[in-house]
């Protein structure tokens, strides 16, 4: 998990984490059922890297995402279904002028109860499968570097679920404008040479701290194959949110280039119907997408979160205000 899908620093795609994974049935926690097979994996990388790391593993498992992460579990009957019709609008701004923010385009409905999941290891990309809806109750991956997260459909299932929407570079200056606060969730030296003006720094990862045999491996490998250090989840981002923001205050999260949790594709707007992307079955995550989680997890309610489309990349390219030692 040394580099999230969709915010490699230097443009190089990675989503196998190195490590060995497990699925954990968190209903019996005496039940522990491996479900990832150690193997070598090829790492997409530029032509001049053509390398194996005997230390990664592929996840080959199913999963299904459960209400366990909302604030109460609700029942079949009233579970929370957001459907594509639903949540297609593109719109960000009611007529009033109030900014809205844009829900995602969905391709299916999202159903806490009935979203099912698995990697497909020939493509090394989630996609959604529903025949493992129902088999865990929570699915976590259990990095040898590092701390066990939640694999990213679950977060998807929930983010959707819980209603999250995006506003544009122009629309989060406005509402910075009118008291909410930009929240760069990159890493600290990242903000330090470049920010939006008048963002917070509230990194999501930090660089790895562990000595271990498999966090050494996994500095050496990021230091060797991309000249990188190599990053870990920070298991204390929760506790640190709350010393550095206020419980369910307004913010705007933003990170590189901000992800999408849009699971249709319009390519053609107005021209051609939006089409499905196999390779965005569950969107595509980013560093943002998973603070929002985070945050959520926190307390704090999605009509008080928006994350920036095109992260801080859009947010340049747009000539909005940026500060820093390399502004």
């Amino acid at each position: 998990d040394c580099i999230p899908y969709g915010c490699s620093a230097q443009g190089y795609w990675l989503n196998t984490p190195a490590a060995h994974f497990a699925c954990t049935n968190t209903r019996n926690t005496t039940e522990h059922q491996t479900c990832l097979v150690p193997r070598k994996v090829a790492i997409l990388a530029p032509p001049y890297l053509s390398f194996y790391y005997p230390f990664m593993a592929s996840m080959h498992c199913g999963g299904r995402v459960s209400s366990r992460w909302s604030t109460g579990k609700p029942s079949r009957s009233s579970s929370l279904v957001v459907t594509a019709k639903s949540s297609s609008s593109r719109v960000g701004t009611a007529s009033g002028g109030r900014i809205t923010g844009r829900a995602p385009k969905l391709a299916d409905p999202v159903d806490f109860e009935s979203v099912g999941f698995r990697l497909d290891p020939a493509n090394n990309r989630w996609i959604r499968d529903d025949r493992f809806a129902g088999k865990f109750d929570q699915t976590l991956a259990t990095p040898k570097s590092g701390t066990p997260y939640v694999v990213w459909p679950a977060i998807h299932t929930l983010l959707v679920s819980k209603g999250l929407r995006s506003v544009t570079p122009e629309e989060a200056l406005a509402l910075q404008d009118q008291g909410w606060t930009i929240v760069d969730v990159r890493l600290a030296t990242d903000f330090e040479q470049v920010h939006a003006a008048g963002a917070v720094s509230l990194p999501l990862y930090r660089y790895v701290e562990g000595t271990g045999f498999w966090d050494n491996v996994k500095k050496a490998a990021m230091a060797i194959g991309f000249a990188m250090r190599a990053t870990e989840r920070d298991p204390d981002y929760q506790s640190k949110a709350l010393s550095v923001l206020k419980k369910n205050q307004k913010i705007i999260l933003m990170c590189a280039i901000g992800g999408t949790l849009d699971t249709l594709v319009d390519l053609r707007k107005g021209v051609k119907p939006a089409i499905r992307d196999p390779e965005r079955a569950f969107g595509r995550e980013s560093r943002s997408l998973k603070a929002a989680y985070e945050l959520i997890n926190a307390g704090w309610s999605a009509n008080n979160l928006f994350w920036v489309e095109g992260g801080l990349q859009q947010w340049r390219f747009r000539g909005l205000p940026t500060e820093g030692t390399k502004p």
